[in-house]
């Protein structure tokens, strides 16, 4: 590799400031990885790989609903200060455009209720400015909350 292209890899190896990497404590998640949590904002966000990619060499529709998948457990969980995230009941996920490799792929998380078992959420995912992704979804968990 050149040193402009190690230059280059390196800095998509790097998150921008205000995000810390998600250590998921196993199983599927923590294999489609890393993730990368916004410190105040609820916004869960992915550096697209080679490994991220489908035949067509675009992101997999599956990885982007991973992605949006684990930003609504990981801002619920820490937004209502959960012990454990909640279980998805429902996920509906618009595919809008496509990510390429390289690409830092936020998904924006919206709570809009919070009941004692159930939470409504939507989320937009985007790569740059270009909106990639617009998904809700609803979701169970145990404990008083409310928005």
């Amino acid at each position: 590799m050149s040193a402009s292209a190690d230059a280059l890899a390196a800095a998509h190896d790097v998150a921008p400031e205000g995000f810390e990497e998600v250590m998921p404590v196993g199983g599927f998640v923590r294999m489609t990885g890393p993730f990368y949590l916004h410190a105040r904002l609820p916004i869960l966000a992915l550096r697209i790989g080679p490994q991220h990619l489908n035949v067509l060499r675009i992101g997999h529709g599956g990885l982007l609903a991973t992605l949006v998948d684990t930003a609504f457990g990981a801002v619920m969980k820490r937004e209502l200060a959960m012990h454990l995230p909640p279980a998805t009941v429902s996920l509906s996920c618009d595919y809008i455009a496509p990510v390429r490799e390289g690409d830092w792929v936020r998904a924006h998380v919206e709570l809009h209720k919070a009941g004692r078992r159930l939470t409504n959420a939507s989320c937009l995912v985007r790569a740059d400015e270009r909106l990639v992704v617009r998904a809700s979804g609803v979701f169970v968990h145990s404990g008083p909350q409310a928005l």
